[in-house]
C-alpha cells in the first residue's frame, strides 16, 4: 500500500491519529540507511532520473552529517526526512524535497545557505531562505504587546513577499510544523504548549486560507490534543466508543447509494467513508452549543464524480434515499469557498435513522480539496508540471486575508497600520514588489532601479497604458516603458502633479536634478575662474592650492561653488592675492598658444579670434554658416568689410575660394566674452504643449532664443521647429541639443548652416 493511501485509511476508516503518529515516529527513529532507501523506492515512480539523482545526494548529506552527531542531534537532522516525506505526498517537485531534506542540518548550521546553492541549484536556496524568513511569524505571536508587532511590519512584508513569490515556501513550512507537533510529546509541557499554540493561532489557519485540507486537518487535531487535551480526551473517547457501530452504518450506507448509483446507470464514481476529525467536532459543538450526539456530520461518506453534472445527479438520488436534514446544505460548487474550496454538502437521516453527511464533488475538485495550492504542482505522467498560469492574484488575497486575522489588534487604526498601508504589485515576470498605498508607476520604477526610474517614460498596468499619475492597487501588473536617456522632470516633483507618493523616489529625483546643476555649475564656474585668473594675471597658480586657501575640499567643488553664485569673483581675487604674496610656486596651468610664430602676449582686445598673433582687427561672423568657439574656422579677407569668418567646411568658402589668396588662418580667442548666434531645427511629433517645452528647456540653460518658428504637417502630424538661438561655443550647444533631444515627441535636433 502507498504512503498515500495508507493516509487516506487511516482518515476514512478509524480514528488513527495515534497510529499516525506512532508511523511518524517510528520512520524519524529509524531514519538510518535502510529507511532512507526504503523512501526513496516509494518515491521513484514520481521523479525523473536525474531528479532522484538529485534527492539522493541530498539524502547522502543528510545522512553523513547524522553519523557525525551525537543522537539528540542526530534525530533533530532525521527530521528533514519526515518533512520531505509529508511533501511528497504533496506530489511537490524534487526542488522542495531536497530544501526539506537539508532543512534541518542549514537550521543546526551544518551546512550552509552557500553550500545548498553551490552543490544544488539558487531555486533550492532561495527556497530555504523563504522558510526562514516566515520563522520570524512566531515573532508575532503575543497579540497583546501592540507596540511589539506594531514594529514587525517589516519583517511581515518581506514575509509576503516570499510567500507570494513561491508558495512552495509556505508548503514546507506547513511541512516543518507539522512534523514537529507530531513529535511534540517528547518535549516538555510548556515547550510542547507554545508550538501548539503556535500552530493553532497561525498555520492551522493558514493551512486553511490555502485549501490545504491534508495537512490543516492533522495540524488543528494535533494542536489541539496539546492545548485543550480534557476536552480532546473526551470527543475521542465517544469516538472510539461508538467506532464499530459507526463503522457498520457508514459501510451500511456506502452500499446502499452504490446500489442506487449504478442503478441509475453511472458507471465511473468513488464512494468512500470518514469520521469527523476532532478539531472539527469541537468547533460545531462550540458553534451550535450542542453536545457531540447532537453533530450531524460526525460520520460522513464521500462520493467524486468525473463531472460537475454527475454530482447532481448524485446529490438527487441521495435526497430520494433519505430525508434531508433541513438547513444542512451547502452547494460550495456554485458558490465557493474563499480558499476555493468546492464540493456540495448535506446532510440526510441515514441507515438506523443515524444522521450521515454526504460530500460530493468532481476528482480534481477533491484534489484541489486536499492539496489546495499544491494541486497547481501536481505530477502528470512523471513530469513536473508547474503551474504556467498559476493565479498569483488569487494567491495573494489569501495571504493577505491571513496576515489580517494573525495580528488583530483592539483598535482598528492599528490594523491599518500594519496592513492597510501597503500595496503589492507584480512586475511582468511576476515577481511581487511592495510599496506604498497611493504610489504610481513611477514610485513603481524608482523601486525597481534608480536608472529605470530616470528612465520612465509610460506605463502599463495589466496591459493598458495608463497616466504616470495613477494610483496602484494590489494585484496589478506594472510594466515600466523607458527612453534610452535618463530624462526626469522637474514636474514630477510637485506634490499637486500627482505623480510621486514616496519620499524615496523623490529624493532620487532630487539628487538626480542636483547632480545635473552641479555638472553645469562645473562647467560654468571653470570658465569664470579661467577668466578671472587672466585677468589677474595668476594663471599659473596652483589651482589645488587655491581650492584649499578657499575651503574646498576638491577643485571641482570650487567650481560648482562658483558657477552657482555660493562663491563670489572677489572672494576668488582675495584668495589669489594672498597666495601670490606667500609667493609660491604654482603648477603649470594650460595657456593658449595661437599659430604666430611671435611670442604670444596677454589679449586684451575685444576680438573673437587672433589672426596671425595680431588682435583688434575688423572681424566679422559669417552670416551663411555663423561658426561659434569649439568649430574649426578660416578668414576670409573682404574689401572693405574685415575679415569674415567662416566655418571650415562652410560650402560658400570651400567652393568660392578654395583657391584664394586671401584666405588666412584664424584661432577663436578663448577668452572672449562674445555670445554668438545660430540656427537650429527641430523636428517632432507635434502635440500640446511643445513650444513651452522647448523654451522651458533653453530656458533653464540660460540660452537667449533670437527668433523662433513652428511649420505644422497635417499629413504626419509632425512640426518643424525653426529657432536663432545665442551660445557661447559648441560644448554649450551640444548640451542644449541632448536637453532638446530628451523632450517626449522629438524626433531630431540638428544645426543648419
Amino acid at each position: 500500500m502507498s504512503l498515500a493511501n495508507l493516509l487516506d485509511s487511516c482518515r476514512i476508516y478509524s480514528f488513527a491519529l495515534n497510529d499516525m503518529v506512532k508511523r511518524k515516529d517510528s520512520l524519524l527513529q529509524t531514519a538510518d540507511s535502510i529507511s532512507i532507501a526504503s523512501w526513496l523506492e516509494q518515491i521513484n515512480s514520481l521523479y525523473s532520473l536525474e531528479q532522484l539523482n538529485l534527492i539522493k545526494r541530498a539524502c547522502h548529506i543528510l545522512q553523513e552529517l547524522t553519523e557525525k552527531e551525537p543522537p539528540e542531534t542526530a534525530n533533530k537532522l532525521r527530521s528533514s526526512l519526515q518533512i520531505a516525506d509529508t511533501l511528497a505526498e504533496l506530489n511537490l517537485d524534487h526542488e522542495v524535497l531536497i530544501a526539506a531534506i537539508l532543512y534541518e542540518p542549514l537550521i543546526q548550521t551544518k551546512i550552509s545557505l552557500e553550500q545548498i546553492k553551490t552543490e544544488f541549484n539558487p531555486t533550492i536556496g532561495k527556497l530555504l531562505e523563504g522558510v526562514l524568513q516566515l520563522n520570524n511569524i512566531r515573532d508575532l505571536q503575543n497579540k497583546t504587546d501592540k507596540n511589539r508587532a506594531l514594529n514587525q511590519v517589516d519583517k511581515l512584508r518581506k514575509m509576503l513577499v516570499a510567500m507570494v513569490d513561491d508558495v512552495r515556501v509556505v508548503l514546507i513550512k506547513l511541512a516543518e510544523r507539522l512534523s514537529t507537533l507530531r513529535l511534540a510529546s517528547q518535549f516538555e509541557d510548556a515547550n510542547r504548549r507554545a508550538i501548539a499554540q503556535e500552530v493553532s493561532d497561525i498555520y492551522a489557519p493558514l493551512a486553511n486560507r490555502l485549501g490545504v485540507w491534508q495537512l490543516k486537518w492533522e495540524l488543528e487535531d494535533l494542536a489541539f490534543r496539546y492545548l485543550q487535551p480534557e476536552i480532546y480526551k473526551e470527543i475521542a473517547k465517544s469516538i472510539k466508543n461508538r467506532r464499530i457501530e459507526r463503522d457498520r452504518f457508514i459501510e451500511e450506507a456506502m452500499e446502499k447509494l452504490r446500489k442506487a448509483l449504478l442503478s441509475a446507470g453511472l458507471k465511473k464514481f468513488d464512494i468512500s467513508g470518514r469520521a469527523k476529525h476532532i478539531y472539527s467536532i469541537y468547533k460545531k459543538m462550540q458553534r451550535k452549543d450542542v453536545d457531540y450526539q447532537e453533530i450531524y456530520d460526525s460520520s460522513a461518506i464521500r462520493v467524486l464524480m468525473p463531472e460537475v453534472a454527475d454530482c447532481y445527479m448524485v446529490l438527487s438520488i441521495v435526497h430520494d434515499l433519505w430525508e434531508q436534514i433541513p438547513k444542512e446544505f451547502d452547494d460550495y460548487i456554485h458558490n465557493p469557498k474563499p480558499n476555493g474550496y468546492r464540493s456540495i454538502h448535506t446532510a440526510v437521516v441515514g441507515p438506523g435513522n443515524n444522521n450521515l453527511e454526504v460530500q460530493i464533488r468532481t476528482y480534481r475538485m477533491h484534489e484541489e480539496s486536499e492539496l489546495g495550492v499544491a494541486a497547481h504542482w501536481a505530477y502528470k505522467e512523471g513530469k513536473t508540471q508547474k503551474p504556467q498560469q498559476l493565479d498569483k492574484m488569487a494567491w495573494l488575497r489569501q495571504v493577505l486575508d491571513w496576515q489580517k486575522e494573525l495580528v488583530t489588534f483592539e483598535q482598528s487604526s492599528q490594523d491599518s497600520e500594519v496592513f492597510d498601508n501597503r500595496v503589492y504589485v507584480f512586475s511582468p515576470a511576476g515577481d511581487v514588489i511592495d510599496v506604498a498605498k497611493g504610489a504610481t508607476p513611477l514610485d513603481f520604477a524608482y523601486a525597481i532601479h534608480s536608472q529605470i526610474g530616470h528612465r520612465c517614460k509610460g506605463a502599463k498596468i495589466n496591459g493598458n497604458i495608463v497616466p504616470l499619475t495613477y494610483q496602484l492597487h494590489t494585484g496589478d501588473q506594472v510594466e515600466i516603458l523607458t527612453a534610452k536617456q535618463p530624462n526626469p522632470s522637474r514636474d514630477w516633483l510637485n506634490p499637486h502633479t500627482g505623480y510621486l507618493a514616496t519620499a524615496k523616489a523623490r529624493a532620487k529625483v532630487q539628487q538626480w536634478f542636483k547632480q545635473q546643476d552641479y555638472d553645469r555649475h562645473v562647467t560654468d564656474g571653470h570658465e569664470h575662474l579661467a577668466k578671472e585668473l587672466q585677468r589677474l594675471g595668476a594663471h599659473e597658480l596652483n589651482l589645488d592650492e587655491l581650492a584649499s586657501k578657499l575651503q574646498f575640499n576638491h577643485t571641482k567643488d570650487m567650481y560648482a561653488a562658483l558657477g552657482a553664485g555660493s562663491l563670489r569673483l572677489s572672494q576668488v581675487a582675495g584668495a589669489v592675492a594672498h597666495l601670490k604674496e606667500r609667493d609660491q610656486p604654482a603648477a603649470p596651468q594650460e595657456v593658449f598658444i595661437t599659430k604666430s610664430s611671435h611670442p604670444k602676449k596677454t589679449p586684451q582686445a575685444k576680438s573673437a579670434v587672433n589672426i596671425a598673433g595680431i588682435d583688434n582687427l575688423l572681424t566679422h561672423m559669417a552670416g551663411c554658416c555663423k561658426p561659434v568657439p569649439g568649430d574649426k574656422i578660416l578668414g576670409y579677407i573682404t574689401q572693405g568689410h574685415g575679415i569674415s569668418i567662416h566655418r571650415h567646411d562652410c560650402a560658400n568658402l570651400t567652393h568660392g575660394h578654395a583657391a584664394d589668396q586671401r584666405l588666412i588662418e584664424v584661432d577663436w580667442n578663448s577668452l572672449t566674452d562674445y555670445k554668438y548666434q545660430l540656427d537650429l531645427q527641430i523636428i517632432v511629433q507635434d502635440r500640446h504643449g511643445l513650444l513651452r517645452d522647448i523654451t522651458t528647456a533653453l530656458t533653464v540653460e540660460k540660452i537667449n532664443i533670437v527668433s523662433l518658428n513652428c511649420a505644422t504637417s497635417k499629413t504626419n502630424l509632425t512640426a518643424l521647429v525653426s529657432l536663432t538661438i545665442e551660445i557661447s561655443n559648441t560644448k554649450q550647444l551640444e548640451q542644449i541639443s541632448q536637453r532638446l533631444v530628451q523632450l517626449p515627441n522629438v524626433l531630431e535636433v540638428k544645426r543648419v548652416g
